[in-house]
């Protein structure tokens, strides 16, 4: 029978996380004291292990710690309001987010505010400095999406 974390478990440093044997459950939360920080178990991530904000198990193949808080957020807004969209047609939109590296990293927090219903399908940084929004129209009739903004998370 394999062994569970019942509660929130201290580590001392990344190396004794790297080195734990425990298999990690979904929703399972560690601190690591020498970092100050809050890790997440994600057990489908393969992001890169930086040491710092993701932390790679060596035991495990797939999964990863990743920090719970963001170190930088960042925020953008569309440049061309508003957008008229036909019902079933999607419009992809390219926003300047000054300081975002796509080299991290990032959750993006869309944000959309139209005139019918819409669904947001996809929402990632694509370039240094450029988050790129795909938005759908799914309301059955034309509409004017008025506001599209984000706020990146780094990691």
């Amino acid at each position: 029978m394999a062994i569970k974390r019942h509660e929130s478990q201290a580590y001392a440093d990344v190396a004794s996380v790297q080195a734990e044997t425990l298999v990690p459950d979904p929703n399972d939360v560690i601190s690591i004291e020498s970092l100050q920080r809050s890790y997440n178990w994600i057990e489908a991530s393969i992001l890169a292990e930086d040491g710092t904000y993701v932390i790679k198990q060596a035991s495990i193949a797939t999964g990863r710690w990743i920090a719970s808080h963001a170190t930088n957020v960042y925020n953008g807004t569309a440049a061309v309001l508003p957008i008229a969209l036909d019902n079933g047609q999607q419009t992809t939109e390219i926003i300047t987010v000054t300081g975002v590296t796509l080299a991290n990293a990032n959750i993006v927090l869309p944000s959309v505010t139209a005139t019918g219903d819409v669904f947001v399908t996809s929402a990632s940084v694509v370039a240094d400095d450029t988050v790129q929004v795909v938005v759908y129209n799914n309301s059955g009739v034309t509409i004017s999406i008025t506001a599209l903004s984000v706020q990146v998370h780094e990691l």
